[in-house]
């Protein structure tokens, strides 16, 4: 499932179902359950449909089980794989949900291993994509004070993991003040300036969505000097970068204390080219 050229001869030769039924075989091996579920995430990238084959043909239910099992292999395999099922795919990100998945992905975010805290928050976004219902849930199984603590990893890795998740959630109106509370503001604005362009553009988008039309969470904004890092990154190599960086920025400008400083810096950029 490497070469995605194969896929659709993998799946007509029936390959997704014997992948499934190597997950839920009690004689696979933990290296052939690993293998067998990372087959089928790479199998996701086909489409919708072949997401669904995955789906019906009883993938969810084993991979949920997985993630509080670590008897069975990495749990990081399996959310994973649970991430490139539900990705882009509302229907399915309903099932993971209703199959007992989001409680224990948030669980997840605390564990020790960088590897498993990436996963989760990977899981994190997939599962939460443009789903009020899942962002809620994930909040309400205690998902955001873990999230906000991975904004400080050391691991950049699961910085762009974390900061993705976190900007995926910021979107939802009822958990703005939650991010703002757990201490979310102050890292998101110091990853403005990492080295990692998707991270900064997550960040961006993060602080876009907390600043619309919320006084306070400007306010926070303002006082962590979010419009330098912001204006900075106007000049990025990425153009949705840019972009998200402009959007964060007219967000901010709606906050009166920073619309004078705003302008200011903006000025400067222009002064310098």
């Amino acid at each position: 499932a490497l070469d995605q050229t194969d896929h659709e001869e993998i799946v007509k030769c029936g390959g997704v179902v014997e992948l499934v039924q190597l997950i839920t075989a009690e004689h696979t091996t933990m290296g052939g359950k690993k293998e067998a579920a990372l087959s089928l995430a790479r199998l996701c990238t086909s489409g919708a449909e072949t997401q669904a084959l995955i789906a019906d043909t009883g993938a969810i239910k084993p991979l949920v089980q997985w993630l509080d099992n670590v008897e069975l292999g990495p749990p990081e395999i399996a959310a994973l794989a649970l991430a490139d099922i539900a990705r882009s795919n509302y229907t399915l990100q309903v099932r993971i949900a209703e199959e007992g998945a989001l409680p224990r992905i948030t669980a997840m975010l605390r564990f020790q291993e960088v590897a498993a805290q990436r996963a989760a928050c990977s899981a994190v976004a997939s599962l939460a994509l443009n789903m009020p219902s899942n962002q809620v849930a994930l909040a309400e199984a205690d998902g955001i004070v873990p999230l906000v603590t991975l904004l400080s990893s050391p691991s950049p890795a699961c910085l762009e993991a974390a900061s993705n998740a976190v900007a995926t959630l910021s979107e939802n109106p009822d958990i703005k003040m939650q991010i703002l509370h757990a201490g979310g503001i102050p890292p998101l604005v110091a990853l403005l300036s990492c080295q990692v362009d998707a991270t900064q553009c997550s960040c961006s988008i993060a602080i876009q969505s907390l600043a619309r039309g919320c006084p306070e969470i400007q306010d926070a904004l303002a006082a962590e000097k979010a419009s330098a890092g912001l204006t900075q990154l106007l000049g990025a190599e990425s153009l949705l970068t840019q972009e998200s960086a402009m959007g964060a920025l007219l967000c901010l400008a709606a906050h009166p204390p920073s619309r004078t400083i705003i302008i200011a810096e903006l000025v400067g950029v222009l002064a310098s080219r």
